[in-house]
């Protein structure tokens, strides 16, 4: 149980990094893909990696020639503002064998998802880390999985009703995403094996495509040298 905690965060961790960079340029030229670690009136401090060493520095203002955060949180993205999202993958949409996720971005940061498929049904609240339905995000989410034959009857029962947190890989510019969550088994339904009913965790795994939809609209918020770290 312990390494599946670790795997948890540090796969948060990931999806985290992996989501954003941000960038400064000086006046000569140079290009440092960094992060901003703070700015004041006269400089620009960050940590950038030299020769495999992280470094701390700063730069004057008024030797900047530009810098942003978050640099892949770009307005010219494809789908970057986009409200909707429409996921396809494996073991998606409560654990399915193979599930569609719908999720709506209702801003600050802020999502609801709804999923079903072959065997399975989930609802979720997300978190994005950054301002864009693309980013990835942590979720507390409710699934229902294992809609089989019950061993006694002939109609369909269910194996777990679980909730807990997950995290979830979105690649920004691109359509690939990725799911890792720990639950707990609320429940048990009569189509789980009984050697089965003594764990009290699950968890969550997903892979596929997802697809930003609906009408865009050009967002440059983050276009500005002072945006600042939310």
């Amino acid at each position: 149980m312990k390494k599946i905690l670790l795997l948890f965060i540090s796969l948060t961790a990931m999806a985290m990094g992996a989501s954003a960079q941000d960038v400064v340029v000086d006046n000569y030229g140079t290009k440092y893909n960094c992060y901003i670690t703070g700015e004041d009136e006269d400089n620009v401090f960050f940590r950038y990696e030299k020769d495999g060493v992280k470094v701390d520095t700063a730069i004057a203002r008024q030797n900047v020639f530009n810098y942003r955060y978050n640099i892949t949180y770009n307005p010219e993205t494809p789908g970057i503002d986009k409200k909707n999202a429409l996921s396809v993958g494996l073991l998606a949409g409560g654990s399915s064998a193979v599930g569609v996720e719908y999720e709506r971005y209702l801003g600050k940061r802020c999502g609801v998802q709804i999923g079903a498929g072959f065997c399975g049904a989930s609802v979720g609240f997300n978190v994005h880390f950054f301002p864009t339905i693309r980013s990835s995000y942590a979720s507390i989410q409710a699934w229902y999985t294992g809609f089989v034959p019950d061993n006694k009857n002939y109609f369909w029962g269910h194996e777990n009703l679980v909730v807990g947190p997950s995290v979830t890989y979105r690649n920004v510019t691109g359509w690939f995403y990725g799911t890792f969550g720990l639950g707990y088994v609320v429940e048990s339904g009569d189509a789980v094996p009984s050697w089965a009913k003594d764990f009290p965790v699950d968890i969550k795994l997903s892979l596929g495509a997802y697809f930003p939809l609906g009408k865009s609209k050009q967002n440059t918020t983050n276009t500005n040298n002072n945006i600042e770290r939310r």
